[in-house]
């Protein structure tokens, strides 16, 4: 759903600052609207001097999502409250936030898709699944990567053969996506592999963040903070 000026919608979590999300029930990105839990309609409710609660229902399914933010309550007008969110912390269900990306990271609209359908399939312990959106994440990735060779690539060996092909420098990277792939083959395929654990799911996890945390979020911040020497006239 884009915005007046056309920028993307914001895709991650529900936020009580953004007029939009990624549905944890349904996983669409759609307006929400935030609800209060307390006996004032709309916004969010204050727990303490530190934190927030509010629901946001999807406007795509009708379904709401529990969220409690960190941030800052002021007094106006010697009554009322006014909320200054500095994070969101915890969600129901717990799919919205199984596996957060840090906040402001562009990131390919297909990993995002798998990594959230990853985490609901994790939150319930549908550990085959999970395995198997995890590997999507990972194809998904070498599609970015790698380019249009490695899209036109309709097998996952051959996505990863033609990436180590045309980006040796992926190398390092391609030993993870080997696991990945591996794990997600088990989800996949049970008749032929062992059964995918909880352990084994979490390793999956652990790998595919590695990847979105040294292809997408590092060089990104990296660029945001990066000092450059002051040109001179």
């Amino acid at each position: 759903m884009p915005t007046s000026d056309d920028t993307p919608a914001y895709a991650g979590p529900a936020r009580s600052d953004e007029p939009t999300a990624r549905c944890a029930r349904c996983g669409a990105v759609a307006a929400v609207n935030t609800t209060s839990m307390g006996p004032n309609p709309g916004g969010t409710t204050r727990v303490d001097e530190k934190h927030a609660v509010f629901i946001a229902v999807c406007s795509a399914c009708g379904k709401g999502t529990v969220a409690v933010e960190y941030g800052t309550w002021f007094v106006y007008q010697n009554s009322g409250f006014s909320w200054h969110r500095t994070a969101t912390r915890m969600y129901w269900p717990i799919g919205a936030q199984a596996m957060p990306i840090s906040e402001g990271v562009k990131i390919p609209d297909d990993v995002l898709k798998f990594w959230h359908e990853a985490g609901l399939c994790f939150s319930v312990q549908a550990y085959h699944s999970a395995a198997v959106m995890l590997r999507n994440v990972m194809a998904a990735i070498a599609n970015d990567v790698g380019g249009s060779d490695v899209v036109a690539e309709r097998h996952l060996d051959g996505k990863l053969k033609k990436l180590a092909a045309a980006k040796p420098q992926t190398g390092f990277y391609l030993q993870h996506m080997e696991a990945l792939k591996a794990i997600g083959n088990a989800g996949a395929h049970p008749e032929d592999w062992p059964e995918v654990s909880k352990s084994n799911a979490e390793t999956a996890v652990m790998v595919a963040r590695y990847l979105i945390e040294v292809l997408y979020e590092q060089p990104q911040r990296i660029e945001a903070n990066l000092l450059r020497r002051n040109q001179k006239n």
